[in-house]
């Protein structure tokens, strides 16, 4: 992703945030939850074999739950996209 809206510690992220977890592939997600010790993220990921059968398709989808600590003051995350929930 290009552009982002701005920086923000786990304490300060909010439902349905957009994030870079890390630079790459899949490396972005959703806030998902957000409880009184951790904020929740889910990732999509793919996988690619290197075997020759595969023909480089992609042969493993899923999401993965990433858990940040409300009191990491060290990990910073860059917001794409912010929305208002009702």
């Amino acid at each position: 992703m290009s552009d982002f809206l701005t920086r923000c510690h786990v304490s300060e992220l909010r439902l349905a945030d957009v994030v870079e977890i890390f630079e790459g592939p899949f490396g972005t997600g959703i806030v998902r939850q957000i409880t009184d010790d951790v904020v929740t993220i889910m990732r999509p990921y793919g996988v690619t074999g290197d075997f020759s059968y595969t023909g480089g398709v992609l042969y493993l989808v899923g999401n993965e739950e990433c858990r940040y600590l409300l009191s990491d003051t060290r990990t910073v995350f860059r917001v794409y996209q912010r929305k208002e929930l009702r």
